[in-house]
């Protein structure tokens, strides 16, 4: 699934400059900004997942 993400972008990318449709220099400023979304993103999802962790462990309920 990742092999596929990573590749079919890539030979889309080059199916629009093979076309004539793009610049090739459009294409490199689209996969640079998708990579720096991507890294973003992931920064603060697990931001985010850090901070649900932290609270599911000071609200543990236990029965007694």
């Amino acid at each position: 699934m990742l092999v596929t993400g990573a590749i079919l972008p890539f030979l889309l990318g080059l199916s629009r400059v093979y076309v004539g449709v793009h610049y090739p220099s459009d294409i490199l400023a689209g996969f640079a900004l998708g990579i720096v979304l991507v890294i973003i993103l992931t920064k603060l999802t697990d931001k985010r997942r850090k901070q649900l962790e932290s609270v599911n462990r000071n609200n543990t309920n236990r029965a007694v």
